[in-house]
């Protein structure tokens, strides 16, 4: 059966994503929205979208994008890759993406093309049923017998009935973590059986198969590992940063202006180890330029305009085992004034990494901004050391790599040291 219409209930940063990417693959797309605001909200996000395809477009056409860490396999592949014909795509998925706020018109002609939607809303969704609302539903997989008749069905699919429950835990390979458990499918996902004609929630797939001695759907894990993407659980030691600050600062840090939000969380087990959070206290902040670097050279230099508090450059991390909170500058002691704690970064596995992920300040050492170290970056300081290239008060910061306070050619030997020593 070819399917070419689809229905995305919701233009968010996931909803808006599915819609582009399918856009792209050609598929005729319409996004379901709840109010005429949301359209509003859900037109930059596409408009945003569609930059990013362009710009990544433009990268695979070049020697570095081909590599294939950097290669965009959602975009084309290798063998087949044309700039013009993706560019073409990109520009096509923008303007005919369709979107309303009528449910009944977006899904009329897309319900054709979906073989047990009417089985669904016949037991979750209509009168006779639970009677709740459709948000979306997707089929994504048939498994197929010998015959080329459909055994089962792997179902993306949630209702507005939901238990406002924190589920953060690893389930077969995959890291759930979402701020409700949904229904009927606790992750969203689940399995349609075509001959018993009844759905199954992944969770009551997995007790099945651990209870008896024939695995079924086994296949469905594997489709998850490939769908599931963890949601943004709100601030889940907000509270605990609160009492520290309340406990360290008094009742006045936490006036107007400020702020928290964990950006990253690192994992041990089932449960994160340490969480990278942005703060800032409410009436505490002076006016200097500070800075810190993590991981060396090919490391994360961070700047900020003024002193912050808690966190001088307004970047911490929470060690949740010890249950306390560390400003980026007490885990290192290259910054503009180091606090000797003897703490390092090292303690934090991944931290760099998360630096560079969220793009969090600047590669130290990189003078051509090109996001890595490499010989052009020492040739480049050596114009600078020349007076054939100028730089900037934080470009001074950044490459500045043994602290004199001056970038020179020993900074650009410095680096092709560390070049060799890779």
């Amino acid at each position: 059966m070819d399917y070419r219409k689809i229905v995305v209930a919701g233009g968010g940063v996931l909803g808006s994503q599915i819609a582009f990417q399918a856009a792209y693959c050609g598929f005729d797309v319409t996004i379901w929205l709840r109010s005429e605001d949301s359209m509003g909200r859900t037109t930059p996000k596409l408009t945003k979208l569609y930059e990013t395809y362009c710009n990544t477009i433009e990268a695979m056409a070049t020697d570095d994008g081909k590599l294939a860490e950097n290669w965009a396999r959602g975009i084309s592949e290798h063998e087949s890759f044309s700039k013009s014909v993706c560019m073409s795509r990109a520009q096509d998925a923008y303007q005919n993406i369709k979107m309303t706020i009528n449910m009944e018109s977006a899904v009329d002609d897309a319900e054709n093309d979906l073989l047990y939607l009417d089985s669904f809303k016949k037991i979750y969704v209509d009168e006779e049923g639970m009677g709740a609302e459709l948000l979306f539903y997707e089929e994504l997989y048939y498994s197929k017998d010998n015959n080329g008749d459909v055994e089962w069905a792997f179902i993306h699919a949630q209702t507005n009935m939901v238990c406002p429950e924190i589920v953060d835990r690893d389930f077969h390979g995959v890291h759930v973590q979402q701020a409700n458990i949904y229904v009927p499918f606790q992750f969203g996902y689940g399995v349609y059986d075509v001959k018993e004609d009844k759905f199954y929630d992944l969770t009551t797939v997995s007790y099945y198969n651990q209870t008896h001695d024939t695995p079924k759907y086994e296949y469905a894990f594997d489709l998850f590992k490939t769908y599931y993407k963890p949601e943004n659980t709100g601030n889940r030691y907000e509270d605990s940063f609160v009492n520290w600050s309340l406990s360290k600062y008094g009742e006045d840090c936490l006036d107007d202006g400020y702020s928290y939000n964990e950006l990253y969380s690192h994992y041990d087990g089932e449960q994160p180890d340490w969480v990278l959070c942005q703060a800032r206290h409410g009436i505490w902040t002076s006016p200097m330029i500070t800075w810190l670097r993590i991981g060396g050279i090919g490391g994360r230099t961070v700047i900020n305009n003024n002193w912050d508090y808690p966190f001088m450059t307004g970047y911490g991390v929470y060690d949740v085992k010890a249950d306390k909170f560390y400003g980026l500058e007490e885990l290192t002691e290259d910054c503009v004034m180091p606090k000797h704690t003897g703490l390092s970064a090292d303690n934090y596995d991944g931290l760099t990494e998360a630096l560079a992920e969220l793009n969090i300040g600047y590669v130290t050492g990189d003078a051509n901004k090109d996001n890595k170290v490499d010989i052009l970056d020492s040739v480049f300081i050596q114009k600078i050391a020349a007076g054939k290239a100028s730089i900037d008060y934080n470009d001074k910061i950044v490459l500045d790599v043994n602290r004199d306070n001056t970038v020179d050619i020993l900074d650009s030997t410095i680096i092709q040291m560390a070049l060799v020593a890779e």
